[in-house]
């Protein structure tokens, strides 16, 4: 009973829900395990909001040159 207590605490100490513990063998693709364990670690260094940054700048500047070759 004591070591379920102390892994229970640091279950709640790492924020990951007990019922969410087996869901890694659930996960078929490794990416997404990968990006599931960096989202579980306190400094999330697992986060997209750089990633989609980038893509949007991406596709803007993709389509600014489709509507300036279409002015030509």
């Amino acid at each position: 009973l004591l070591a379920w207590t102390n892994f229970l605490q640091i279950l709640v100490y790492f924020s990951i829900s007990p019922r969410h513990i087996d869901v890694f063998q659930f996960i078929k693709i490794e990416q997404d395990r990968l990006f599931l364990q960096q989202q579980i670690k306190p400094s999330r260094p697992g986060y997209l909001v750089g990633v989609n940054k980038k893509l949007s700048e991406k596709e803007e500047r993709s389509r600014l040159r489709i509507v300036e070759d279409q002015k030509r």
